[in-house]
């Protein structure tokens, strides 16, 4: 028996929960897998032997089974649909937002491998089952597809390489594509719920958020369903590098390159000691060209030069 991430390849079906074909691997069945690994250990047999199939099939509560020739079997998004939520709460994704991260996650990953997947067929070794290869081609005409990285997984002829450690290296990959994907997403809607929190919070023009809550945090404001989202001209917030940001807000999702009070003209492009002689900030450190986002070393000043640019006729 070979392991690897909580996935073992077994050789004999009472060991098993889940049975698919024999090499070569493809994207959706690597996937399938991986997602299942996110909630217990998955110990798959892979065969084409037909009475090993069929044993099988008698046992569907106790044993998954992947075959491509079934257009109604499992797939990556099929399985995700039932198990995603799960996997989403373990991620500490908010409740609230658990239905349309099964969607993101779907619509912007899955869907991909699986659509890719019935761009073009070709035999297995194994004359009893079909495979499925992934093409998706950058502006060069180079293969790029999530589903060609999997495929890369197999073997070559001239490698002696075990075809059971490349196919569990190949699921290994898509857990960390998926893990990776899975954060990112529920990063973005814990960044809502965090924006409607500060929202409900904060007075006046300046929403100020105690860390940097995404790129998306402009969006999220426009987007929030509170009426007092609206009232806000600037964010301010801490920086990467220990500096603190102030950046103004657009007028509506429709309007992102119009501010509803930008920096005033005087201060766009300028740095330092100018930056902090024509402002009067003293830890003043740039401001855009475009005047639409600005940089002070404090908090306080950051908020200062907010409202700097409010007060501004």
């Amino acid at each position: 028996m070979k392991k690897l991430n909580r996935v073992a390849v077994v050789h004999a079906l009472r060991l098993a929960n889940m049975v698919t074909h024999l090499a070569p691997h493809q994207a959706d069945e690597v996937f399938v897998i991986a997602i299942l690994s996110f909630l217990s250990e998955v110990r798959v047999l892979r065969t084409d032997d037909a009475e090993t199939i069929a044993n099988a099939t008698r046992l569907r509560r106790e044993v998954r089974i992947y075959d491509t020739r079934d257009k109604y079997g499992l797939s990556a998004r099929k399985i995700w649909g039932e198990k995603g939520s799960k996997i989403l709460l373990k991620f500490e994704c908010p409740a609230e937002w658990v239905d349309e991260a099964i969607l993101v996650v779907k619509n912007e990953l899955l869907s991909e491998i699986q659509d890719r997947s019935k761009n073009s067929i070709m035999n297995n070794q194994s004359d009893s089952a079909i495979k499925k290869v992934n093409f998706a081609f950058d502006k060069n005409g180079k293969d790029t597809s999530i589903s060609t990285m999997i495929d890369l997984f197999n073997p070559n002829w001239d490698e002696k390489q075990d075809v059971d450690e490349a196919f569990l290296k190949a699921v290994k990959f898509a857990q960390e594509i998926l893990s990776r994907k899975i954060k990112r997403t529920v990063a973005i809607f814990k960044a809502k719920t965090k924006i409607s929190e500060l929202i409900g919070l904060c007075e006046g023009r300046i929403l100020v958020m105690p860390e940097f809550i995404g790129g998306n945090w402009i969006v999220n404001v426009l987007s929030d369903p509170n009426p007092k989202a609206a009232q806000f001209y600037f964010g301010v917030y801490p920086g990467l590098f220990g500096e603190w940001m102030a950046q103004a807000i657009p007028p509506a999702r429709d309007r992102m390159r119009n501010k509803k009070k930008p920096f005033p003209k005087a201060w766009w492009g300028l740095s330092g000691q100018k930056l902090v002689k024509i402002t009067g900030v003293e830890t003043a450190i740039f401001c855009h060209p475009n005047g639409y986002i600005a940089g002070a070393k404090t908090r306080e000043d950051a908020i200062r030069m907010a409202n700097l640019a409010i007060s501004e006729p």
